[in-house]
């Protein structure tokens, strides 16, 4: 049996391991971090994930909330039709007409579905983008960015844990937005320890610096 502990932006690790078989391998910590236990596994056996932790991972990969206002609903109309016909598990929460909506509104739906641990990843599209991204990124545990690039929407999941994709009707295609949401959708955390040590320092932020957002009405 060997132990391991390892000090990472102010946790101890505990890892345990019974074997080299990565079926039967077990893990103790102090305190878990999923991230930061799948990078130590990687360095210690130098396997990437075993075939568990990579199943877990990928549990709510093709499955996506998304929600509009008014000045979005039709970019996001052409989106719903892209995502269903790729046959993307897809939770739509509105609007669905045309009358004009608070964005907000719609910034707080897409962040409660995903809070609530239904989803994993949400879209959200008003005339620019700003007004969701700015309402989204109030929401403790929501990481929310404007990507009208593909490389943007990979790199945004991939570095920096981003898990809603906020898009601007009058600004970016039909053509162009569905590019960016296919990179944003299929590209995953990369877990590297850098990534994971500046993700844990923008939840230190949210814990000192934020308030109390997810009480709910």
């Amino acid at each position: 049996m060997v132990v391991i502990v390892r000090w990472n932006t102010g946790i101890i690790y505990l890892l345990r391991l019974m074997s080299n078989d990565a079926a039967n391998r077990q893990e103790m910590s102090l305190f878990l971090n999923p991230l930061s236990r799948n990078e130590l596994v990687a360095e210690m056996s130098g396997e990437r994930q075993d075939a568990e932790a990579c199943e877990e991972k990928n549990k709510f990969m093709g499955a996506v909330v998304i929600g509009s206002d008014h000045a979005g609903l039709f970019l996001k109309q052409d989106i719903v039709l892209f995502l269903r016909k790729g046959k993307w598990q897809l939770l739509d929460v509105g609007i669905h007409n045309s009358e004009p909506a608070d964005y907000p509104d719609i910034a707080r739906q897409v962040g409660q579905v995903i809070l609530d641990g239904r989803f994993h990843k949400g879209i959200v599209v008003c005339g620019s983008g700003v007004g969701v991204c700015v309402a989204a990124n109030k929401i403790r545990g929501i990481r929310a960015g404007i990507c009208h690039d593909t490389y943007s929407a990979r790199q945004g999941v991939e570095h920096d844990g981003m898990n809603v994709l906020c898009l601007g009707a009058r600004i970016v295609g039909v053509e162009m937005a569905k590019e960016v949401v296919t990179a944003f959708l299929k590209a995953q955390f990369s877990g590297a320890e850098r990534h994971v040590r500046r993700l844990d320092k923008v939840r230190q932020l949210e814990r000192v610096w934020g308030c109390n957002n997810n009480q709910r009405e």
